[in-house]
């Protein structure tokens, strides 16, 4: 019995000794230290034209154990704050799966917001059948076409009668900037022998600068039914915001034609 004992206190201390040796092992070999990313320039000023190779400019990853892993940086994300600040996410992972992200500002030297575009004006009969997606469209200097994203809230329109109803329109694009537009749809029955105005477009955009030498009609492109120098536009001086600019004239019998441009001056 007293030979079964010291058996038994001997196999203890060895499995003591075994385990404590086990965790010192574990505690001297395994990596505690977290990769870093660091930096070279922020913020970091680039084009939109630049692409996003160059989001990765000056950006680089060292880990104390597996020395530099530049090359395991990744893009996480890029997105636009509330305060219209855009800033790139930078996320790397060592060879011990710690994983480390970093954020940086940046500052796109040509970036304007998400835009949009009318092809053709926005009257329709009143016939209850209304398409505003056929001339409208949105584009953005980041992800191109964004058609897709366009939300249109019509709730107030009434396409069986005459009228002007404001029509809202927002886009959003891939770094979550928002826009929204509202315009007048405008519901009414045309005259029969009505000259027809046609412009170049129907939505232009405008700096405050430029809107101080708009000259309305360079966006007359045609009229059929009446004389082109008999059309005149009803204002030549633009305000910041949202301008309606309506574009008559009347034809050898007194028919007038109309027909609207909108200018957004930044």
């Amino acid at each position: 019995m007293k030979r079964l004992h010291i058996t038994m206190l001997i196999l203890f201390i060895v499995s003591a000794l075994l385990l404590g040796g086990a965790i010192l092992y574990k505690h001297y070999t395994t990596d505690t230290t977290m990769p870093e990313i660091r930096v070279a320039e922020e913020p970091l000023s680039i084009s939109i034209a630049d692409g996003t190779d160059a989001l990765m400019s000056g950006v680089t990853a060292y880990d104390a154990k597996d020395g530099d892993i530049t090359d395991k940086l990744i893009l996480q994300k890029i997105e636009m704050g509330e305060g219209g600040e855009v800033s790139a996410t930078y996320a790397v992972s060592d060879n011990d799966s710690h994983v480390v992200t970093r954020t940086r500002t940046i500052i796109y030297t040509d970036y304007v917001p998400p835009r949009f575009s009318l092809s053709k004006e926005l009257r329709y009969a009143p016939t209850g059948s209304i398409q505003v997606r056929d001339r409208l469209t949105a584009y953005d200097v980041i992800d191109g076409n964004i058609n897709d994203r366009i939300r249109i809230n019509t709730n107030n329109l009434s396409p069986y009668y005459a009228g002007l109803y404001p029509v809202t329109f927002e886009v959003t694009n891939s770094l979550g900037d928002h826009v929204s537009l509202t315009l007048e749809v405008e519901i009414r029955t045309i005259a029969d022998n009505e000259p027809v105005i046609t412009l170049d477009t129907y939505l232009v955009y405008m700096t405050a600068e430029e809107a101080k030498s708009f000259k309305p009609m360079k966006y007359v492109k045609e009229v059929i039914g009446a004389e082109k120098s008999a059309v005149y536009a009803d204002k030549s001086r633009l305000k910041e915001g949202v301008n309606r600019i309506t574009y008559s004239c009347r034809n050898e019998i007194g028919v007038r034609g109309s027909v609207v441009l909108y200018i957004v001056v930044e």
